[in-house]
């Protein structure tokens, strides 16, 4: 077997943008756009001195010695494109430290590389810092900073840059006469804007966010975008109606969330994707005793403005109160915070230590606990700390939250991820994600989770049936 071999390289990443929707309507076209997306990129890249090293899906791998020589070739790439309807890419481009072994690359290069590549608008190109740096003085290359972004599994922010490319604009995502969202019922929340004059208050603006996110999700027929997705679009300035065509919804919700003590200013905006028109606003000046309500009352109007109706459980409260104790309310929400940050050891401990609190603070909170599962079982699965004791401290805290909610779909979730990464016992897993996905039949994130676990036990038509509907809920 080949000795690896580790050397900084120009890692690059491309996607084929709308391919599970383009392979559930028409296979064949599907698979030919595949071999185009070869036969394009193939000569190009070793063109342009890189190296194709293999094809994932609909994405491809490659490396090269040189940034500005991987920049070139996604240029001449997304040129070579321009005008082809069926084939659009996204491209990510990162400098990292690799390991190349058995014609394979490893290495914290690849995987910003990785998580680039989706930030990355269709038909455009992005770049870390370390690409920026080497091709800032490139005089035919330009570029537009779009911040820094939390990347999942990298434990640092990172500057990313998006290449401006003249004369090209973004691609269509959709079939020509088709609106965004147009055949189903479909919204994307996005996170709140912390307008709080200390600005310290994002973790309260992002859990709003992911209560209403949550609350939506338990609609049946009603394709809500996950967490993960909506909030790639956090600080960013791009137009309403554009990140609506990106996630395939037909509307996007946005808001913004001024607290000051017990005093709060919501305002809410539900708008419709194809015109950019406003379907409805609302700003709401309450205490922060009312948080709960507001919520409740901005997913109502949602589903009446959207004419959704509700049978059995659903035409209830959508958004419960989780807790009666707004301090307990408050650790939650800066310990969930942390959970979903970046995955890095410290944003994992600290959301430990401030779920713990809400928990000690409120010995009755059943969603705290389902949180402290996850955060124990993330510390195990991410090899912070494979021992023993903590998947016991996982497994404890999920059957509190189940003992003290059994219906609790996140706690069984919780218990579900637990099976699956804790103690690889997959029926058990399937057994409780199911659970879950009862109550919130739309959220991604659990579909993608029974498609991994079929992988695992080499049940590959399972595997793709759900990982296909995974991103047909959600396209990022």
């Amino acid at each position: 077997m080949p000795d690896s071999k580790r050397k900084l390289a120009a890692i690059m990443f491309t996607d084929i943008v709308g391919y599970t929707a383009l392979m559930s309507r028409d296979e064949q076209l599907a698979l030919k756009v595949l071999d185009r997306n070869r036969e394009i990129l193939k000569p190009i890249i070793e063109g342009t001195n890189g190296e194709w090293l293999k094809e994932m899906g609909d994405g491809t791998l490659s490396a090269f010695t040189s940034a500005v020589e991987a920049v070139q070739c996604a240029l001449e790439i997304q040129r070579s494109i321009a005008d082809d309807q069926n084939l659009t890419l996204r491209i990510g481009i990162h400098i990292g430290d690799v390991v190349f072994k058995d014609d394979d690359v490893f290495g914290d290069g690849v995987n910003v590389a990785s998580r680039i590549e989706p930030l990355a608008e269709p038909g455009g190109i992005c770049v870390s810092e370390r690409v920026f740096d080497d091709i800032r003085n490139q005089v035919d290359i330009q570029t537009r900073p779009l911040g820094q972004k939390n990347l999942k599994g990298i434990s640092r922010p990172i500057s990313i840059y998006a290449l401006v490319l003249p004369g090209l604009g973004p691609h269509p995502t959709f079939a020509e006469g088709q609106s965004p969202g147009e055949d189903k019922l479909s919204i994307a929340v996005l996170p709140f804007v912390d307008m709080s004059q200390q600005k310290d208050q994002e973790y309260f603006c992002d859990g709003m966010a992911e209560e209403l996110i949550d609350g939506l999700a338990k609609i049946e027929g009603l394709h809500v975008v996950s967490r993960t997705s909506a909030f790639q679009y956090k600080g960013t300035t791009h137009d309403i109606r554009k990140i609506g065509e990106q996630l395939n919804v037909g509307s996007v919700l946005e808001g913004s969330v001024r607290k000051a003590g017990n005093q709060l200013r919501i305002t809410t905006q539900l708008i419709n994707v194809a015109d950019g028109y406003h379907l409805w606003s609302g700003k709401y000046d309450r205490e922060l005793e009312d948080v709960f309500a507001i919520q409740d009352d901005i997913a109502q109007r949602i589903v009446n403005i959207l004419k959704i109706k509700l049978v059995g459980e659903q035409a209830g409260v959508l958004v419960k109160r989780p807790t009666k104790n707004l301090d307990a309310y408050d650790y939650y929400l800066r310990g969930n915070h942390y959970l979903y940050r970046t995955g890095a050891r410290k944003d994992l401990r600290l959301a430990v230590q401030m779920v713990e609190k809400a928990t000690n603070l409120e010995p009755d909170f059943a969603m705290a606990y389902a949180k402290l599962g996850a955060a124990h079982t993330d510390f195990y699965w991410l090899h912070f700390n494979r021992g023993e004791e903590r998947l016991g401290l996982a497994k404890t805290a999920i059957a509190k939250a189940l003992e003290i909610d059994p219906d609790l779909p996140e706690a069984h979730g919780a218990l579900g991820a637990y099976y699956y990464e804790g103690e690889q016992d997959y029926d058990r897993a399937l057994k409780e994600l199911a659970i879950a996905q009862e109550s919130q039949p739309n959220n991604s994130e659990l579909v993608a989770m029974r498609g991994f676990i079929h992988r695992r036990r080499g049940e590959w038509e399972q595997a793709l049936s759900y990982l296909d509907q995974a991103s047909e809920l959600d396209p990022r």
